[in-house]
């Protein structure tokens, strides 16, 4: 157990695991090779179990050293968070550096000029470069190091990037025109009739899920535009008949001034999930915990906008239903 929970053999067997060679791993931890080698013999002997294949090309993990892998990462990764914790609480410097982050653009129109500007006022000294792409181009920079988080879809299965379930929206049908009753009354979609549809295409999660169900339920539509493009396909629906397949979230401003009419699908019914990704080579610096804090709370006020209005929304949709009756 002394060694199994020894810090600097967890780091040894980090580098190994992440370098596939003893000899790069040993540059990367500033040791000799043979310190390296000796401690991860001392760990498998430990636990009885091989964790590395050696091979001619370097080492491959077995089974076992990629599930140790997977346990010790977040231990190495709350220790580090620990470490700049204490470090920015023990000094009276204000925080500085860069942050790296990326947001679809859905949360950028819907909340990221209230953060950017909380986050400025509270750290002027820390430079904020923001991305602004789709999840999975977004989850591919995180992979790659060129982010330090981003806001995205759940990586895939085979992902070792650390995620977590940050947010979770509506998704509505928008146009220039009521096509449905009061705004905001909920929509099956094959109730509407010469549907006029704008969608993402299947290069993205939200446009693969809406055009199963159309194909799988054969909803008829009478003209279809795909674009992969936020903003023209915003602009599209707002000054048109057509219809645009939105997260709530990014219509909110045109929602609270009535500059659009959206209908929250009961069928499809469909969810637009965020989720926090970080790296799984390096740990989220506390910068990048404050941002998200903010991030956070707009978030939450977002919703609870969202929600009031939904609220409001229905006695209005009651009471267009009795009198059509």
């Amino acid at each position: 157990m002394r060694h199994f929970l020894d810090l600097r053999q967890i780091q040894y067997f980090i580098h190994v695991y992440e370098q596939r060679n003893f000899s790069k791993a040993a540059e990367k931890a500033h040791v000799v090779q043979p310190a390296l080698s000796m401690q991860i013999r001392r760990l498998e002997d430990e636990l009885a179990t091989k964790l590395f294949e050696r091979t001619s090309r370097g080492v491959k993990p077995t089974p076992a050293g990629r599930r140790l892998y997977e346990l010790y990462l977040p231990i190495i990764r709350d220790m580090t968070q620990a470490k700049q914790e204490i470090q920015a609480l023990g000094t009276s410097e204000e925080m500085s550096g860069t942050l790296r982050v990326g947001l679809p653009p859905s949360v950028n129109r819907g909340v990221i000029g209230r953060c950017l500007s909380e986050f400025s006022r509270r750290y002027p000294k820390v430079e904020v470069r923001l991305i602004e792409a789709y999840s999975g181009d977004l989850t591919a920079m995180v992979a790659d190091d060129a982010l330090d988080f981003a806001l995205g879809a759940m990586p895939e299965l085979d992902s070792q990037l650390p995620h977590r379930h940050i947010y979770t929206d509506v998704v509505m049908l928008a146009c220039g025109t009521p096509i449905h009753g009061p705004n905001l009354t909920p929509l099956d979609i094959s109730e509407v009739k010469g549907l006029k549809l704008i969608c993402p295409s299947n290069q993205h999660r939200l446009g693969r899920q809406f055009l199963t169900h159309i194909k799988s339920q054969g909803i008829s539509v009478e003209h279809m535009v795909q674009i992969d493009g936020f903003v023209a396909s915003l602009e599209f629906a707002r000054a048109s008949d057509w219809c645009g397949v939105f997260p709530a979230i990014s219509l909110i401003d045109d929602l609270l001034n009535s500059k659009i009419f959206a209908y929250p699908l009961l069928s499809p019914m469909l969810e637009f999930e965020l989720h926090l990704v970080e790296s799984a080579k390096s740990t989220m610096t506390v910068v990048a915990h404050r941002f998200v804090d903010i991030l956070e709370e707009e978030l939450e006020n977002v919703q609870m906008s969202i929600t009031s209005m939904l609220d409001q929304a229905q006695p209005n949709a009651k009471d267009a239903d009795e009198a059509e009756a």
